[in-house]
């Protein structure tokens, strides 16, 4: 009995003592993966010093977010307050949510409003059915004043040269004018359009850098458009160019690229989003394929330059990105909506790093449906 214990006893130090120098070939095996440790002689481990630092957890981006308005207007990335603004005209407010896409506060009586633009602090929105341009503390999230008002069922809104720029004149009525408003004292100056830029019926505005002196405009709601290039730098508008696109039926959207030479549109019709140049408003041969319905365009302003492109199809692949300049693979798309739900005209927007891609769907007769959110990853 004796000689078994001892036997049994022995068996188990063998085994510990195996487990042990295992133990200890991982643990030198380890210290020898990491090639600036290697050569070096192996010292009996010591306790760290470690230095932790906690930050509360950030929070993770929601699923769809279904926004507190009905109807979509426009929406507008701010990099300096980190916000992005949801217009609503039907619902006369601006929601305005973190870049990752919870919302941060909703903005109300702000009548009609509909297009934006942000200068420095100042978000400026365009209130429809109040006739005015509000506005709005970018950081506070409030009204600062009333810019101006006497305006008729302003439409679009776009920065250039030394004021911000608007119609007044309601659409389809051929008695659009265009209206440049000083920042300072809200002074409105107002111009009759040219009658063969065709835009008197209803005029559109690409979205502009506030550098810049040219304003890219288009008919909204002509079939085929007609595209202008507008020079505001003596402050009255001078048409430099204008010109019937007959490719483009019901033209919805237009995004500059980045050096602004040229510009990516979104129509109807054809399916596929068209790049063009501003010189002389002609093709430059890159064709971006889509599908039905091209409503809206977006050009990533930071990291890779893509362009993003959101289609009106309740039943396929609604949002395609690209390289600039280089279409011969769609990067990863996505399809975002459903039959009741389809990505809005003007309803895409980068997020301020270009990480995210910023959607906008809904129902799309007037007073259906809510509003919802989607924030998708860009194709890197």
């Amino acid at each position: 009995m004796r000689s078994i214990a001892g036997l049994l006893l022995a068996v188990a130090l063998t085994v510990a003592i195996v487990a042990a120098g295992f133990g200890a070939f991982n643990v030198y095996k380890g210290r020898n993966a990491n090639p600036q440790l290697a050569g070096k002689p192996f010292a009996s481990p010591t306790a760290p010093t470690v230095s932790v630092k906690t930050h509360p957890p950030s929070p993770a981006p929601p699923g769809p977010t279904a926004l507190p308005v009905t109807g979509f207007g426009r929406i507008v990335v701010d990099g300096a307050s980190r916000h992005v603004f949801v217009s609503s005209p039907r619902s006369s407010a601006i929601v305005v949510l973190d870049l990752s896409g919870h919302i941060v506060r909703t903005i109300t009586d702000e009548p009609g409003a509909d297009a934006m633009v942000v200068i420095g602090s100042v978000l400026y929105v365009t209130l429809t059915t109040a006739g005015a341009i509000d506005a709005i503390d970018t950081k506070k999230l409030s009204r600062i004043r009333t810019l101006t008002t006497g305006l008729v069922s302003p439409m679009d809104l776009v920065a250039a040269g030394a004021r911000i720029w608007t119609t007044t004149g309601p659409c389809a009525h051929w008695s659009t004018q265009l209206v440049g408003v000083d920042l300072d004292s809200g002074t409105k100056h107002t111009f009759t359009l040219p009658t063969e830029s065709l835009l008197s019926y209803c005029a559109a505005f690409a979205a502009n850098d506030r550098t810049s002196n040219l304003i890219l405009a288009w008919s909204m709601g002509l079939d085929p458009a007609e595209i202008s290039v507008i020079d505001v730098s003596t402050g009255s508008p001078v048409f430099v160019l204008s010109a019937r696109e007959e490719r483009l039926g019901n033209l919805e959207d237009v995004a500059f690229t980045r050096d602004r030479t040229r510009f990516i549109t979104a129509s109807g019709a054809p399916y596929e989003f068209d790049e063009w140049n501003v010189s002389d408003l002609n093709q430059d041969g890159v064709i971006y394929p889509a599908g039905p319905y091209p409503v809206a365009v977006a050009v990533n302003a930071n990291g890779t330059e893509t362009m993003a492109g959101g289609l009106s199809d309740p039943n396929g692949q609604d949002v395609y990105e690209y390289a600039i300049g280089w279409p011969s693979a769609a990067l990863q798309g996505r399809h975002t909506g459903t039959t009741g739900n389809q990505v809005y005209s003007r309803g895409l927007a980068f997020s301020v790093d270009g990480s995210s891609l910023f959607v906008l769907t809904g129902g799309q007769t007037p007073g259906s449906g809510i509003v919802t959110f989607n924030v998708i990853p860009a194709s890197a």
